[in-house]
């Protein structure tokens, strides 16, 4: 596995200004700081985004201009991307050496998700300009399996005042258009890491209220007919009558044409490898010995993405830097990309950037 990610953080900026997202919160503008501690090693340059207006000094805030913060943290490098937020894990585990303030100018009165958000759905919360210098229409060389970790719906539900379950309905229209993106690419396989077996150990209301808002997306995308969607995970975790709603919706887009969807849901990556290896050992009869490329043949036609082929890129959303056991057998090569951008913010530009950047990497497999 070789790792990819975001511009690099720049030393000692600060940035204070009107977050591009706030048609989110009920249009009131968003004071950002986003302070970041990984390494710079991992970062590739790209060009840092406009500078933010400057401001007047507030009593006993910041000065007008960006610097150093004298006297506090001298360590810490300062993102200059709002579009980039990064801070502590949820879903798949906590972050390590990332943290995030993120603030609003009116915090006494929590907003509803408004039902307009234009710009949220549909670029992700990033500048429109920003996505068309992002995405050139056509890349050098794509993956033949996208995977993508969608993390930071509970955050970005956190940052705009708004219950869990609306961030990850807005989640789930960006899978919709990462789909579209995907098929425009010529992608021809998409896995997306929806619900994990330890998600479902949170509050049991929450838990629900998450199910239901993954499933209606999922039978929602199935409803235009444009791709093939398979469910994989231990779905006997999950209520009956949305089992079956997800087995109907395989069942109507099994002979699609289009682009594959895997949604992972209940999913563990040691779950599945001990599914295939119990399957493997129901199967097998006294015979000779088997050998290693015959048995890894085998193992890997009983896993729940059998007869496609491995992921070559996976995407990891909301900044944090591991796997979390997704997938250990078939991101065994794949390309690592990790973006601090929050799933449902995750616009065009930032799929533009990862592939740009998977096309870049030299891939000879150890040869």
């Amino acid at each position: 596995m070789r790792v990819m990610g975001v511009r690099p953080p720049v030393v000692g900026a600060r940035t204070h200004g009107v977050s591009d997202r706030t048609a989110a919160c009920g249009g009131r503008s968003e004071e950002y700081e986003v302070s970041v501690m990984a390494s710079p090693a991992l970062l590739p340059v790209t060009a840092p985004p406009p500078a933010a207006p400057a401001k007047t000094a507030r009593p006993g805030g910041p000065p007008p201009e960006g610097g150093r913060r004298h006297g506090r943290h001298p360590h810490r490098q300062i993102l200059q991307d709002p579009g980039h937020s990064e801070g502590r894990g949820e879903g798949h585990g906590e972050g390590h050496g990332e943290t995030t303030r993120a603030k609003t100018t009116d915090e006494h009165h929590a907003p509803s998700l408004p039902g307009d958000l234009a710009d949220v759905l549909h670029h992700g919360g990033r500048p429109r300009e920003q996505a068309r210098a992002a995405h050139s229409g056509s890349f050098p060389r794509v993956p033949r399996h996208l995977a993508v970790i969608l993390d930071g719906n509970r955050r970005w539900a956190d940052r705009h005042h708004c219950p869990a379950v609306d961030a990850y309905r807005v989640g789930a229209s960006r899978v919709h258009a990462l789909m579209t993106w995907c098929e425009q690419a010529g992608i021809p396989f998409v896995t997306v890491w929806a619900l994990s077996q330890d998600n479902l150990y949170r509050n049991p209301g929450t838990v629900a209220e998450i199910l239901r808002a993954v499933v209606e997306g999922v039978r929602g995308m199935a409803a235009e007919g444009r791709w093939r969607i398979r469910v994989i995970g231990d779905l006997e975790r999950l209520p009956s009558d949305q089992v079956r709603v997800l087995r109907e919706v395989e069942e109507r887009t099994c002979g699609l044409p289009g682009t594959t969807l895997n949604v992972a849901i209940a999913y563990s990556g040691r779950w599945d490898l001990v599914d295939a290896v119990r399957a493997l050992t129901l199967l097998r009869h006294d015979g000779p010995p088997r050998s290693r490329s015959v048995i890894e043949h085998q193992l890997a036609q009983h896993l729940s993405t059998a007869g496609q082929p491995e992921v070559d890129l996976l995407i990891r959303s909301s900044g944090e830097q591991r796997l979390s056991g997704f997938m250990p057998w078939q991101t065994a090569e794949a390309e690592l990309y990790f973006t601090g951008t929050l799933w449902p913010d995750f616009g065009e530009a930032d799929f533009a950037l990862a592939l740009h950047a998977y096309a870049a990497r030299d891939r000879r497999h150890g040869r």
